[in-house]
């Protein structure tokens, strides 16, 4: 996971890399939030629930490829 500054704003993105030669299916990515931040937005349909954590749709991952999930947030961490 990476933490980018932008504006007032942080962007966190977490990166899930299928390092085999085949696909991975069913993949899913969550991520927990410390308590002081709050979600300004969730991309690739993802979604904050319960409050603090953060799930996107599951999806496949063709064997060597990388794939990104992001959100904006609000608060100093």
């Amino acid at each position: 996971m990476t933490v980018a500054p932008h504006d007032d704003v942080e962007i966190r993105r977490l990166t899930v890399t299928n390092h085999g030669d085949q696909a991975a299916t069913g993949v899913q990515i969550a991520d927990t939030l410390p308590d002081h931040i709050t979600v300004a937005a969730i991309s690739d349909g993802g979604s904050e629930s319960p409050p603090g954590t953060v799930t996107w749709p599951s999806f496949d991952l063709a064997g060597g490829r990388d794939e990104i999930a992001a959100l904006r947030q609000d608060g100093v961490i």
